[in-house]
């Protein structure tokens, strides 16, 4: 069919992405495309019954109530991700979790690299995944770090799926954790016989999400996995242990040698703002984890880090609970102090001014940014600038 008139529904990255992609695509010569945002007109959710085919942006629910009024009147919908599945050519690899995609999703791309392969990396990690579209071949390998906002209601799945542990997340918008998961499904329930579903055993919902899945199933138990050990990594904590035996996991089902494996798992010193180390002053050391939005993540993050820790944390809510972090916190004799909810560079201050030789000062929010920043990475990025003029 060929579409008269488009809109792009939100005008983000991915939206940016999807207007790329439209005026090169001969699927969609001769389309007017009209761009629908709040930032271009308040009115932008108003107009949906006079397009053909609209292209909706993650960051807008499925439950806004004028899609859900679309819908019901036929409006045809579509995403960037749905756009890309149906053209992509190559073997699909897509993760998702809660937490510990872009580590497992960047971990498996140099693995496959450093095989010599041909990989891409797009998705949620930063790079939109319609943006690599022309370079894919049938050998292409493209590996995809998918959110839940992505790949709800996507009906396609991955060749290969890699479901990590998963926990209540952005309750803020979806409308309970029940939709999150169903969300999260999406990896799965399209699969056949000829594709493969990774998954961690030591999460209910992991398994959850696989038992949905037709594809071979690899569960994988990180108390079993033998061909590293966390002490041979540099990034701290079990949690990116099991992302690192993950990422092994799935690079060694694709062929890719041991040695390489482990050689590119021991050298990898992680991602930017996810427990990241960024320097040594005055005898102190400074990790920013600006990347933990959930209560979960910074719990992750105090058992990483035994030192003596001043912990700067809070932020905008996701409406999930916090009940495992301040037993966390409780449990944890290791903290000295904790800063929490005030301006990011007043709970800097007060950390350095409390903070002696040996220790440690960590932000790691447990919240969202909304409340300060426009993202996680704004706020890493300015406890990074901060520590710089320590």
């Amino acid at each position: 069919m060929q579409h008269k008139k488009i809109a792009i529904l939100g005008f983000g990255k991915e939206g940016q992405s999807a207007l790329r992609f439209l005026k090169k695509s001969r699927d969609f010569k001769n389309a007017v495309i009209n761009l629908l945002d709040k930032k271009i007109d308040e009115h932008y959710l108003d107009r949906f019954s006079s397009y053909d085919l609209i292209i909706k942006s993650p960051g807008i629910p499925w439950h806004t109530p004028e899609i859900a009024r679309a819908l019901r009147k036929g409006v045809k919908f579509t995403t960037s991700t749905a756009l890309f599945f149906e053209r992509a050519e190559g073997t699909l690899i897509g993760i998702t979790g809660t937490k510990g995609k872009g580590t497992t999703a960047t971990m498996l791309y140099r693995m496959l690299k450093a095989h010599r392969k041909n990989v891409f990396l797009a998705g949620n990690i930063g790079v939109p995944m319609l943006d690599i579209l022309p370079r894919l071949q049938k050998k292409s390998f493209t590996i995809l770090e998918l959110s839940s906002f992505q790949i709800e209601r996507l009906p396609y799945s991955p060749h290969t799926a890699v479901v990590l542990d998963i926990f209540p997340d952005h309750l803020n918008y979806h409308r309970n954790f029940s939709e999150y998961i169903k969300a999260k499904a999406s990896i799965a329930k399209h699969q056949t016989q000829n594709d493969e579903m990774f998954f961690f055993t030591h999460n209910r919902y992991a398994k959850q999400i696989a038992n949905k899945s037709s594809a071979k199933k690899h569960a994988v138990d990180v108390k079993k996995f033998a061909l590293f050990q966390p002490n041979d990594l540099r990034l701290l904590g079990p949690h990116n242990f099991a992302n690192a035996a993950m990422a092994a996991s799935v690079a060694l089902s694709l062929g890719v040698p041991p040695g390489i494996i482990k050689k590119v798992a021991s050298s990898f010193k992680g991602n930017p703002h996810r427990l990241e180390f960024i320097a040594k002053k005055r005898g102190i050391a400074f990790y920013n984890d600006s990347a933990a939005t959930i209560p979960q993540a910074t719990v992750a993050a105090i058992q990483s880090l035994k030192k003596p820790l001043l912990l700067i944390m809070g932020g905008a809510s996701k409406n999930v609970d916090d009940t495992p972090l301040k037993g966390a916190i409780t449990a944890a004799p290791h903290i000295k102090k904790v800063f929490a909810n005030m301006k990011l560079r007043d709970a800097f201050a007060a950390a350095l001014k409390k903070a002696e030789k040996g220790d440690v000062v960590l932000l790691s929010p447990g919240a969202a940014s909304f409340d300060q920043f426009c993202n996680y990475e704004e706020r890493g990025n300015a406890f990074k600038k901060l520590v710089k003029n320590v």
